[in-house]
């Protein structure tokens, strides 16, 4: 079958708009009458007119306090608040509902993980015997907690450079991933570069030094949201099948291959 390629840009273009319609803050215009483009996404992404109208549903209707309520108004919005999180583990393609943290962003949620691992005991635990490993490409939030967790513990932080084309350099893998690393944290989409980290390799690593009952996987993927595979699926996200093939290995948070 061939493809017209008129055809595909103005289906593009359609599906844009579309999008774009979804989104009220994109109706207005800057700069002397010109459309809204807006490219800040990485540091705060606007919100659609479904989550807007949900936003103002439940502060309309159901505001109270979650889990700490017998009330109508705290059962309903703890339910409310338990739903999101089916929802959630069902578009991730997480194992278990129960594996879904809520935090208030990628930054508060990848501390929790480096402060956990500085804290927890044996085999999870990170000291000044053994390695993190992270990449280039890393958002600020994917760096200052293994460096601050290095500092406090005396772990080695080690990098994943890039090619000339900004793409994920692997080619040093077997010395960047040793016997003593445990942790190896990337990003699954550059929010720097526009990049996949093409995770499934990252988190193969060496040989087969992937993750184990002495190495953790932590995975930065705010950014891959709208990478959908099947229907409803985030594709890569947290694919048991992918980060946890038995029971000896566990990833950290939302790991996986695209």
């Amino acid at each position: 079958m061939t493809q017209t390629p008129g055809l595909l840009t103005s289906t593009s273009q359609l599906l844009d708009e579309a999008i774009r319609k979804d989104f009220p803050i994109l109706d207005r215009t800057v700069h002397d009458g010109k459309k809204l483009v807006y490219l800040d996404n990485a540091a705060t992404s606007q919100k659609p007119r479904q989550v807007l109208d949900a936003l103002n549903e439940y502060y309309e209707r159901y505001n109270a306090n979650v889990h700490r309520g017998v009330h109508v108004l705290a059962e309903e919005a703890t339910a409310l608040y338990e739903g999101a999180r089916d929802k959630v583990a069902t578009f991730i393609n997480a194992p278990s509902r129960d594996e879904v943290i809520f935090t208030k962003n990628a930054s508060e949620s990848l501390n929790l993980v480096a402060n956990m691992l500085g804290w927890a005991d044996e085999p999870y635990r990170v000291d000044h015997e053994t390695e993190i490993v992270i990449t280039e490409m890393e958002h600020h939030s994917n760096i200052v907690p293994w460096q601050l967790l290095s500092q406090r513990t005396g772990a080695k932080l080690k990098w994943f450079g890039l090619t000339d084309d900004g793409r994920l350099d692997l080619s040093n893998i077997d010395e960047v991933i040793t016997e003593k690393t445990k942790i190896v944290s990337f990003v699954l989409v550059s929010n720097i570069l526009a990049r996949s980290t093409r995770s499934r390799r990252s988190c193969a690593g060496a040989g087969g030094r992937g993750p184990g009952p002495d190495r953790r996987l932590a995975g930065r993927a705010a950014h891959a949201a709208g990478r959908t595979g099947p229907p409803g699926r985030l594709r890569g996200l947290h694919r048991p099948q992918d980060v946890r093939p038995d029971r000896h290995r566990r990833a950290v948070g939302p790991a996986g291959a695209p």
